[in-house]
């Protein structure tokens, strides 16, 4: 025999006990306790990133309504002054200035 057989012949083999019902039992409500945790914590990325998006989507279209309005009251002042033209050349009409 060499030495390292005789080193391994000198040592004892520590023999694990098998796990008990209660052991396996609180092993599995840890592991299922884990995995809830992992699920809550997945499902708030995921709530999270469609709230962002949703947000994300709310400001676009306030800048959209904003946009439009901002058009709207270019418009209305550009229909104001088109009116205003108008009218003082009727008035130079009416009172008989412009040679038609």
């Amino acid at each position: 025999m060499t030495a390292i057989d005789l080193a391994l012949a000198d040592q004892k083999v520590a023999v694990m006990p098998a796990p008990t019902a209660s052991f396996v039992f609180r092993s599995f409500l840890l592991q299922l306790a884990q995995r809830a945790e992992q699920f809550a914590k997945g499902v708030r990325r995921f709530v999270a990133q469609f709230f962002l998006a949703g947000i994300a989507g709310e400001l676009a279209q306030m800048l959209a309504i904003g946009v439009r309005k901002f058009l709207q009251y270019l418009c209305q002042g550009f229909v104001a002054l088109r009116d205003q033209v108008i009218a003082k050349r009727f008035e130079a009409m009416q009172a008989g200035v412009l040679a038609a």
